[in-house]
């Protein structure tokens, strides 16, 4: 009896309060079925009818047979309605927080709207710096091809303007004044790309010549060995990089000098007796305090003519791999393991005869 009384009670409180049970959903990142946010007031209705069974049974077994048990529905519907309030209370705050579903959207969504952005700006910038700073073949191609789209454009535009034939023939002169001075100045972008290209090319050779050599160990591990002939590149590539570092003092140029000067006098040839007369040369007008810009083509001549002694094979063994018989050689080797056929497994016309 006492059972009846209490689900009887807890069912009026439920139908009162009108309380929806909770409803699920699947998670979006986890895949786990989880209860919603507003899923909280229904745990703390479980409460508040843990509370009202408590409270129903506490009346009942005091009060067993008198006529108590309306009070004790409506204190229970007070619990009720108090737990029921507090959990849509809860309930606001959570939605108000950073971490809910709404806000965790929106988050996501404004990450990707400014990383849409940041990637278009980037586009923009890249696309203004090949225009301004071309380097690659396809980026004079695209000035080649605004430079005519433009020319184009101007020209249809005079053509269709009604002027006169000798105010057209002024027009037309003033457009191919400017289209050649447009061709000018991408001719001399071009000068300057071919330098900085070179630079960078000869950089990075030298660099794969001084670089250790790796062998696998029977492990997998790779083990990293200066030969004599990567450490007599790296000492080249040193002072080749010191002959072209600039705003040096003159002791410091001096210094350098004299490095480049012992290290060719080491061999005999017409290259490295150049070199060695170019080194005193200017020494001698170091020491007599002229302007290092009147030197930069004497510099210029001295870099290149020790490039090309680090570029020799004989002085440098690391750039036998950079000579065109070397290349050559390798490409031929190459094409003749590819080409070279694999030992076929059918027999021959001869084993054939000898079988039968």
């Amino acid at each position: 009896m006492r059972a009846c009384v209490c689900v009887a009670r807890v069912a009026c409180a439920a139908k009162v309060a009108r309380v929806a049970p909770p409803k699920w959903r699947v998670c979006r990142k986890s895949g786990a079925c989880v209860a919603k946010v507003f899923s909280f007031p229904f745990l703390f209705y479980l409460v508040g009818c843990g509370c009202i069974y408590a409270s129903g049974t506490l009346s009942f077994c005091l009060h067993p047979a008198s006529g108590h048990l309306k009070v004790s529905s409506c204190i229970c519907r007070v619990i009720f309605s108090f737990f029921l309030h507090l959990g849509h209370l809860i309930l606001n705050v959570l939605r108000a927080l950073p971490g809910t579903a709404a806000a965790v959207v929106a988050a996501e969504a404004g990450e990707a709207a400014e990383a849409a952005r940041a990637k278009a700006e980037a586009r923009r910038r890249r696309e203004i710096e090949r225009r301004m700073r071309p380097r690659t073949h396809e980026d004079f191609e695209i000035l080649y091809n605004e430079l005519e789209a433009w020319r184009l454009l101007e020209t249809s535009k005079i053509n269709e303007a009604s002027l006169p034939p000798d105010v057209k023939q002024a027009t037309l002169k003033q457009l191919l004044h400017k289209e050649t001075k447009l061709l000018q100045t991408i001719d001399r972008l071009k000068i300057a790309a071919n330098h900085e290209n070179r630079d960078v090319r000869i950089a990075k050779t030298l660099a794969d010549m001084a670089n250790a050599k790796r062998w696998e160990n029977a492990d997998g591990s790779l083990v990293e060995v200066h030969t004599p002939f990567t450490t007599r590149a790296k000492e080249l590539m040193q002072l080749y990089n010191g002959l072209r570092l600039p705003l040096l003092t003159t002791d410091e140029r001096l210094d350098v000098l004299l490095h480049v000067k012992w290290t060719v006098k080491e061999f005999d040839c017409n290259l490295t007796r150049e070199i060695v007369e170019l080194i005193d040369r200017e020494a001698d007008l170091l020491n007599r305090g002229r302007d290092p810009k009147s030197m930069e083509g004497l510099r210029r001549r001295i870099a290149n003519l020790f490039l090309h002694f680090v570029e020799t094979p004989e002085f440098n063994p690391e750039a036998g791999r950079y000579t065109v018989s070397s290349v050559l050689a390798e490409s031929e080797a190459q094409m003749l393991a590819m080409t070279m056929a694999p030992p076929s497994l059918a027999p021959s016309r001869e084993s054939v005869a000898v079988q039968v």
